[in-house]
């Protein structure tokens, strides 16, 4: 039993750097989460320069997320050679193979990590959802400004008012 204790110890060191890591991960995406929601806005609203504003704030949180994948999988490294698990292990396991101390923590946190992540797909789709429309709308717009205008010399009734077709 007192080796058992030894390991799991020196396990802890490994468990705590991918439990920070993880909570400074999960930080990040609500940052990001949060950012792509103004940007989402911003799109609703229409003002380009919200637009601009908010996807420049986006993409920095979207960098500083992505800069704590490394640190991430480093911890989940050493974590998977202080428990003695082969290097294969996916990240999702590693909470069954964790001492009890660690089990809840870390569940928690994969959770909230997953969680997270789909809440931030969702933002991406509706976002490029809105752009998508927005480009569509300034295309028929802009196809409106090349057409023809109103023929304001010719007869003007009802069905011949507007030259060109829109």
């Amino acid at each position: 039993m007192n080796h058992n204790k030894s390991a799991e110890t020196a396990a802890t060191g490994g468990l705590d750097a991918l439990a920070l890591a993880l909570d400074q991960e999960n930080s990040a995406l609500l940052e990001l989460e949060y950012r792509l929601n103004g940007l989402r806005l911003a799109l609703i609203d229409g003002n380009p320069e919200f637009v601009q504003r908010a996807a420049d704030d986006a993409g920095r949180a979207a960098t500083a997320a992505a800069a704590l994948g490394g640190p991430r999988e480093a911890a989940l490294r050493q974590t998977v050679t202080d428990l003695g698990l082969p290097a294969s292990t996916a990240i999702a396991t590693i909470p069954e193979a964790a001492p009890e101390g660690h089990r809840g923590l870390l569940t928690r946190l994969l959770r909230d990590l997953v969680g997270r992540t789909r809440a931030i797909r969702t933002q991406r789709d509706a976002i490029s959802a809105l752009a998508d429309s927005a480009q569509r709308s300034i295309a028929r717009i802009v196809d409106l400004n090349t057409a023809s205008p109103v023929d304001l010399t010719a007869e003007t009734s009802g069905g011949n008012m507007f030259v060109g077709e829109f």
